[in-house]
């Protein structure tokens, strides 16, 4: 980020990568946007109108509004940030660092990098502080460094959004190949006996946690023993029942 100290080495960072993603997400939203913000949240830019922007961008997104240079401009407006990120001249002219979509993984990967190492230098930094503190045992200090690190890597491993279309579409294909062959289905299912709700939801799987909720009065228990009857008696199912009330 822009608070890093140049100092003699200069901070990581690539603005035309950072211009480039930002260009191709409002040129091209339907198919730039859904590549970008499984990969980048806004920290991973190191220019602060550059995250503005991409901040905006992902609101509107997830909004269901495509994210083109006017809309995001009009949103920036709005909110009274349209001139700290250059104006609409500036957001136009992220428009023309556009070539081909073809290579955005790779300006992705560029920014994903930069980012890495500006994280890495402001935990060393943090690290550097924790072995002038004579107040912390030397135990205790190498797990807060340990620790710095390991938030580092998570970051990177586990990025903020997802598409409902990466899991969506295979569990759909999933359910469709069981209805076809519940031979298929795996070994612990347990069905609720509804034919319907089975066909739907593929059954219990093992390690599922299933809530049934609703307002008092409306079935839960009946409902409940009714699965639990089922299970027990037609699927050879050990059931036990619990009641905390």
């Amino acid at each position: 980020m822009e608070t890093l100290d140049e100092g003699i080495r200069p901070i990581p960072k690539n603005k035309e990568a950072e211009q480039v993603i930002l260009g191709a997400a409002m040129l091209e939203p339907e198919e730039a946007v859904p590549r970008v913000v499984t990969r980048l949240h806004p920290d991973h830019f190191y220019f602060k109108a550059h995250r503005e922007i991409y901040r905006a961008i992902v609101e509107l997104f997830n909004h269901g509004q495509l994210p083109d240079a006017v809309t995001v401009a009009n949103y920036l407006e709005e909110r009274g940030k349209l001139d700290a990120v250059g104006g609409r001249t500036y957001l136009h002219e992220l428009l023309t660092r556009v070539t081909t979509l073809a290579a955005l993984d790779h300006y992705i990967e560029i920014v994903e990098t930069k980012a890495l190492r500006r994280w890495l230098i402001q935990a060393g930094g943090q690290v550097a502080e924790l072995g002038y503190r004579e107040d912390l045992d030397v135990e205790e200090a190498l797990d807060r460094a340990g620790e710095l690190i390991f938030e580092i890597a998570q970051r990177e491993s586990h990025p903020d959004y997802h598409l409902l279309s990466e899991f969506l579409y295979e569990h759909l294909d999933f359910l469709e190949a069981l209805h076809k062959d519940p031979e298929r289905r795996p070994p612990g299912v347990v069905f609720s006996g509804f034919d319907q709700f089975d066909d739907l939801t593929s059954g219990f799987h093992p390690a599922d946690l299933v809530v049934i909720a609703g307002r008092p009065g409306t079935g839960k228990t009946s409902l409940v023993l009714s699965i639990a009857r089922d299970a027990a008696i037609r699927q050879k199912k050990s059931v036990g029942i619990f009641s905390l009330e």
